[in-house]
């Protein structure tokens, strides 16, 4: 089949993971990226009365490339829009048996943390914290690594883990190259699962709640998590102790918890946290 894909520009890893898994070995893709504004999804909806007679179909993922295709219906399949897009319906295993109300089964990795860390090259000694999910514009990357320059100040061995794919990604990986930028670590090539199985603790910074799929896997490890606000875990709940709000949403406040998550027992989240 001949395939046209419009994906978003910021298209989270499931999203990105429902689209591969969409293909077949034998079909030729042709990939278009919309972004969020809407002059680039008006712009993508007129491109498509003139593709589509090119394609046996077009699959959509993503919020933004969803509304560019839905202003041109004709001869339309859309696919799996994403955990976090409202048109995606979440199955319920029992609402009433458990608050967590998202079913979906973190991936299992079969290697060990210290077999892992001897695969992609990083000492067995360090400290890793790693900021789950792919780097968008609200995933609060960019201020992760900030606070983890400051917690490296204090302990060298404290080291940031960021997968390195999404639209914010180049400048955090050109930052990993810098010889000023010891404290960060990015590994673009390596998938998201084995990353978060190599991790101490993890931290997220953002304004939004974070990809259900990493923030499963995080939770089932047991792991710390540092976040800057206890409504980014969503309907996920953590064993007592697990979570570590930061006192404030700045880079100081935010190495002070990286650092007290992996040197001493975690306290019970307040209820009237925020």
């Amino acid at each position: 089949m001949r395939i046209l894909q419009i994906r978003s520009e910021d298209m989270d890893i499931d999203t990105a993971a429902a689209a591969r898994d969409a293909l077949a070995p034998g079909d030729a893709v042709h990939d278009r990226n919309v972004q969020t504004n809407w002059t680039s999804i008006l712009r993508e909806a007129a491109s498509l009365r003139q593709a589509s007679i090119h394609f046996d179909a077009i699959y959509a993922y993503g919020a933004s490339a969803i509304r560019a295709a839905g202003l041109f219906p004709k001869r339309l399949t859309i696919n799996h829009p994403g955990l976090f897009d409202p048109q995606h319906i979440r199955s319920r295993a029992d609402a009433n048996a458990s608050q967590d109300q998202d079913v979906i089964a973190p991936p299992i990795v079969s290697q060990s943390r210290d077999e892992l860390r001897t695969k992609l090259g990083i000492p067995l000694d360090l400290k890793i914290i790693v900021a789950p999910g792919t780097s968008s514009r609200d995933c609060g990357h960019r201020l992760a690594v900030h606070a983890a320059g400051l917690a490296n100040c204090v302990d060298p061995k404290i080291k940031l883990l960021v997968w390195g794919q999404g639209v914010e990604a180049p400048p955090i990986i050109r930052l990993s190259r810098a010889a000023q930028s010891a404290h960060l670590i990015t590994r673009p090539f390596t998938s998201w699962q084995e990353l978060i199985a190599l991790a101490d603790a993890a931290l997220y910074c953002g304004m939004a709640p974070i990809e259900k799929l990493p923030l499963r896997m995080v939770r089932e490890r047991s792991m710390p998590v540092v976040m800057t606000s206890k409504s980014q875990a969503g309907s996920l709940t953590f064993e007592p102790g697990k979570i570590r709000l930061a006192e404030a949403r700045a880079p100081r406040f935010i190495a002070k918890a990286m650092y007290q998550a992996l040197t001493s027992v975690l306290p019970e989240v307040r209820h009237g946290d925020s």
